[in-house]
């Protein structure tokens, strides 16, 4: 797909075979109008958000205000699926086969590193030294796993993420029997929260001041972890616009600024 300022699009479905974590996954490569030399250009992996943190979810290819204001700024952008999408979430077999696909995925890193590994091998105009991970909402909780578990990372921008998803979700599992303790132990290895010391790249936090959905008290708390635990932090707020409308007004544009800077 051509967009009309001349960037490219083009899917990708990778298939390693088996039922391995990560071994079908579909994924959208946007580029630049121009593509100078090699090893020159920022590259950005966006996963999808929409989910409740304990699945994962799909991309499509009709979805492109997280991607292409990147890609206008001159990035290579790679949107790429999660293991354990639900197509009906009322059906509990359907869940619970998304839930264990996500858990074995190790909430999403396994699919944020085989794209990773994509770029490398096969996106030679992408600097190696300029790769960073971005993500709204629950897609942001997946970024700053991803900035957890791998050093090659330039940066990460969590955009209104759920830092601390045992808290979140803790009360609503609690009728889940024996699976309880299971959920929340995954919950805690993949809380941002617990594991900001990990961390070895610059983050960007950005949340608006009336988000609804995740509130801004705990993105504050958890840049105070971040910058405790000595990580490079920058926090951007919005005034106003509730969970999603502020990223794509204003948190885009000032991740962007963000990552020229890196």
């Amino acid at each position: 797909m051509r967009f009309p300022g001349g960037q490219l699009m083009y899917s990708v479905q990778a298939q390693s075979g088996g039922s391995i974590p990560g071994g079908d996954m579909q994924m959208f490569v946007y580029l630049p109008a121009e593509l100078p030399g090699p090893a020159t250009l920022p590259c950005v992996l966006v996963a999808p958000a929409g989910t409740i943190l304990l699945t994962g979810n799909g991309v499509t290819d009709d979805y492109h205000k997280e991607a292409l204001p990147y890609v206008e700024a001159g990035c290579v952008v790679v949107r790429y699926s999660l293991d354990g999408s639900v197509d009906d979430m009322d059906n509990p077999a359907q869940l619970e086969a998304g839930i264990q696909a996500f858990m074995k995925a190790e909430g999403g890193t396994v699919n944020g590193r085989n794209a990773l590994e994509y770029v490398l091998q096969n996106l030679p105009h992408v600097n190696p030294r300029k790769i960073f991970v971005a993500g709204h909402s629950s897609a942001g909780t997946v970024a700053l796993c991803m900035a957890a578990v791998e050093p090659r990372l330039a940066g990460c921008i969590a955009y209104a993420a759920c830092a601390d998803p045992e808290a979140r979700l803790r009360d609503g599992l609690v009728n889940n029997g024996p699976a309880y303790a299971l959920l929340m132990q995954f919950l805690a290895a993949t809380s941002p929260m617990k594991h900001a010391r990990e961390i070895k790249c610059p983050v960007m936090v950005f949340h608006a001041l009336d988000d609804s959905n995740v509130a801004y008290s705990e993105a504050q708390n958890y840049v105070a972890t971040l910058k405790s635990a000595g990580v490079e932090t920058h926090f951007v707020t919005a005034a106003s616009g509730d969970h999603y409308q502020p990223m794509i007004d204003e948190g885009i544009p000032a991740g962007i600024r963000w990552l020229q800077q890196q």
